[in-house]
C-alpha cells in the first residue's frame, strides 16, 4: 500500500501517475489515494482520463470503461476525449464494433459527440472495411 502525506490533491495523484509505467502499481496508486481518507480523493476527469488512457493503452477496454461508471458516481466531467481514447484503442486492436458501442454511450453520459467524435469512429470503420 501507498503512503500518503495529509492534503492528497489529484495533482499529486496526476503526477504520480504519469511517471508510472507499470499499470497495476497506477491502478494501486489510484486506488489508495481514493480510499486513504472518508471522503477519498476528488478526482477530476484529467485524472481519470490518464488512467483511463493507460489501461486502453493495455488494451484493458472493460476497466477502462468501469472507470466510467466512477465518473458518474462522483459526479465528474467526462470529457469527449475520454470517450475517443477508447474508440481508438479499440479501433488499434481492430474492434470497431466495440468502438461503435463506447460512442453511443456518449450520450447516455451526457457528452456530446462532435464533429471529432464522427470522424474518429467513421475513420475506424472504414479502416476495418464496415
Amino acid at each position: 500500500m501507498f503512503k500518503w502525506s495529509k492534503e492528497i490533491t489529484p495533482s499529486q495523484v496526476e503526477q504520480l501517475l504519469r511517471t508510472q509505467k507499470d499499470l497495476h502499481k497506477a491502478k494501486i496508486i489510484f486506488d489508495s489515494a481514493s480510499a486513504e481518507y472518508s471522503n477519498g480523493v476528488r478526482y477530476d476527469h484529467t485524472t481519470f482520463g490518464l488512467v483511463i488512457s493507460k489501461l486502453v493503452s493495455t488494451s484493458e477496454f472493460r476497466p477502462a470503461e468501469d472507470m466510467f461508471n466512477r465518473m458518474r458516481e462522483g459526479k465528474c466531467r467526462i470529457a469527449e476525449e475520454i470517450f475517443l481514447s477508447i474508440c481508438r484503442g479499440n479501433g488499434c486492436v481492430r474492434m470497431p464494433l466495440y468502438a461503435i458501442r463506447i460512442f453511443h454511450k456518449m450520450n447516455d453520459f451526457r457528452c456530446k459527440p462532435t464533429d471529432k467524435s464522427y470522424i474518429i469512429v467513421f475513420a475506424i470503420l472504414v479502416e476495418e472495411n464496415q
